[in-house]
């Protein structure tokens, strides 16, 4: 439905330059001719008054689609057509009198187009012409009124001219309004209709029904004017069927159909609408049957076209609500998956912080006694120390023998102290990681920190810690920072231990593998940053021994470890994971192929 307002400034049609307005004029002012000469056909002897006036209809559709200014087109047509029609066969009238009664008619015929398009303007208010019953009514309306005009102009011009009598001023007056509102209901929905609404595509038992309806019309008609039966309101069915089932398209055309069957079979004396009283009783007859049926028809096909379109418009409303519905389905079962895993994080976390209470409460309780023994270990070395040393002034003292047997009984006794001590320091570490582990404290403050600073310090940190300790190990670093991430919100301290945790078992693969390929393996390391909507990632990647499938999934669980005894205590990833996911609410992962490759993904929430 075009629901667009009538623009007077600007119609559908209206082209820009001169040499196509004229022609444009030309072949409208030709329409109206040829039509109305076929009018002509049917007019009352000597008055140039017909049953149904085609131009009428043509000169409204014409000022539709092209809007006033096709005014010359229709007044030339007018005054062509009527000068024709005076003069055709013998014309008892003068040259003058022909002339300045078609001159008037023409003016009537411009004003009445104008009329109609002021009031179609002015009443309906979309360009749907027919889209609705109160339009067609509406339109019924605009061409009673408007059609007013030319009758009254033509008729008093035919009066004072001296064409007719003032005695047939009422009949005349009557047939030409009739007939030009039969024309303008008939002919300006079909050109509207045919030239303006797109013609439907049609399925072939469409096609067929529609191909039997024209040949049951036509084989009616033949019928009823052959035989002289005056039963012509057996073809309203006819045009129900072309209006319900065919809507405007097929309404117009069997509404034409239909008027001119009647008007054929009227004038050539089916005796449809014959009247002994008179023939204009008898043309009022047949105009009101045009007229009323027309509007019947129009009126019929707009229901129908409305209902379609509500049809349409509900179907579409359900197919947005089955749509609305999915996606809130949907939402919901994401919601729900969301749920379940945030329930199975609650529950990771619960066992966990019981795992972390019953840690730190073991590891408080045993950090006494280690903290004694480890004490009574380097104090039971000291005195050994001296012994040794006493032994050593007072060597004159003893048999050689004696001191030999003393010396290794302390030598042992020293040994075994120096070995608690250094377990004793190492159960030590582990309780102290089971205590940092056990009191990760996600209230620490945030800071705006530069992430990529913070990275090359950790590397370079960890790098030094590890030359340290082993002067021989060497490492290729590939860094690719985004230089878009400037600062986030962080916890410094905690984020650092992570990174340098990740590159100490970094640096403990690439060692473990230079020793197995010896000189040809060269180790390398890539830290990569990268900033993705509100996400920031970090990548670290090395060329490693990488880790077994089977590892990779015990590989965050608390005192798991790959490394020797006393290499390692199995929490540093363990604390990793809480340090990132719980602390910072990002994500940690790890993927590792055998013998190839290890890359650890770190994944933050870009606060700020």
């Amino acid at each position: 439905m075009d629901t667009r307002p009538w623009i007077p400034s600007k119609w559908l049609y209206w082209p820009s330059s001169h040499s196509k307005q004229l022609l444009l004029i030309f072949f409208v002012a030709l329409a109206y001719y040829i039509t109305g000469s076929l009018g002509l056909l049917l007019a009352i002897p000597n008055t140039n008054v017909t049953t149904v006036w085609p131009p009428s209809g043509i000169a409204l559709a014409a000022g539709l689609f092209y809007g006033p200014a096709i005014w010359p087109a229709v007044f030339i047509g007018s005054l062509i057509n009527n000068i024709i029609g005076f003069f055709a066969g013998s014309s008892p009238f003068t040259f003058q009198q022909i002339v300045g009664v078609s001159f008037f008619i023409g003016v009537g015929s411009v004003l009445q187009m104008l009329t109609g398009l002021k009031g179609i303007r002015l009443l309906i208010k979309s360009r749907d012409l027919l889209g609705s019953a109160l339009n067609i009514f509406k339109f019924l309306f605009v061409a009673i009124t408007s059609c007013l005009v030319n009758s009254t102009i033509g008729s008093l011009s035919l009066a004072i001219g001296g064409i007719i009598t003032w005695d047939a001023f009422t009949g005349i007056f009557w047939n030409w309004w009739l007939g030009d509102i039969a024309g303008v209901v008939v002919f300006t929905p079909l050109i509207w209709t045919w030239f303006k609404e797109p013609l439907p595509i049609l399925p072939f038992n469409k096609i067929l029904e529609g191909i039997t309806l024209l040949i049951c019309l036509l084989i009616t008609a033949i019928l009823l004017i052959i035989s002289k039966i005056p039963f012509i309101y057996v073809l309203i069915p006819f045009m129900v069927w072309g209006g319900v089932r065919f809507s405007h398209h097929g309404a117009t055309l069997l509404v034409m159909l239909t008027s001119l069957i009647a008007i054929l079979g009227t004038e050539r004396g089916s005796i449809f609408f014959l009247r002994e009283e008179s023939l204009n009783t008898s043309l009022i007859f047949l105009q009101s049957f045009v007229g009323i049926t027309t509007v019947m028809t129009l009126a019929l096909g707009a229901v129908v076209q409305e209902r379609m379109a509500a049809f349409a418009k509900l179907k579409n409303i359900n197919q947005n609500l089955e749509n609305k519905v999915k996606e809130r389905t949907h939402e919901i079962q994401l919601a729900l998956e969301k749920l379940k895993e945030m329930q199975q994080q609650i529950i990771v976390q619960q066992k966990l912080a019981s795992l972390g209470e019953l840690t730190a409460g073991i590891a408080h309780e045993i950090k006494n006694p280690l903290n004694l023994i480890n004490n009574f270990a380097e104090l039971s070395i000291k005195q050994i120390n001296k012994l040794n040393d006493f032994f050593e002034t007072s060597r004159n003292r003893y048999q050689v023998e004696e001191i030999g047997t003393l010396k290794k009984i302390l030598d042992v006794i020293s040994s075994n102290n120096s070995k608690i001590h250094q377990y004793g320091q190492r159960a030590d570490n582990i309780v102290n990681a089971m205590l940092s582990h056990a009191h990760v404290d996600n209230k620490q403050s945030f800071q705006l920190t530069d992430l990529n600073i913070l990275l090359k310090e950790c590397q370079k940190l960890a790098y030094e810690s590890k030359q340290g300790k082993d002067p021989t190990f060497k490492v290729s670093f590939e860094d690719t920072f985004d230089p878009a991430i400037k600062k986030i919100d962080l916890v410094p301290q905690e984020f650092s231990r992570v990174i340098i945790n990740i590159l100490d078992n970094t640096f403990y693969a690439l060692d473990k593998k230079k020793k197995l390929l010896g000189k040809d393996f060269i180790p390398k390391i890539s830290m990569t940053t990268r900033q993705m909507n509100n996400e920031i990632s970090i990548i670290i990647k090395d060329n490693g021994t990488g880790i077994p499938a089977e590892t990779l999934k015990k590989i965050f669980t608390p005192f798991f470890t790959t490394k020797p005894p006393g290499e390692g205590t199995g929490l540093g990833l363990s604390l990793s994971y809480d340090i990132i996911v719980s602390m910072h609410h990002g994500k940690l992962e790890i993927n590792s192929v055998e013998n190839e490759w290890t890359e650890v993904i770190i994944i933050l929430p870009f606060l700020k």
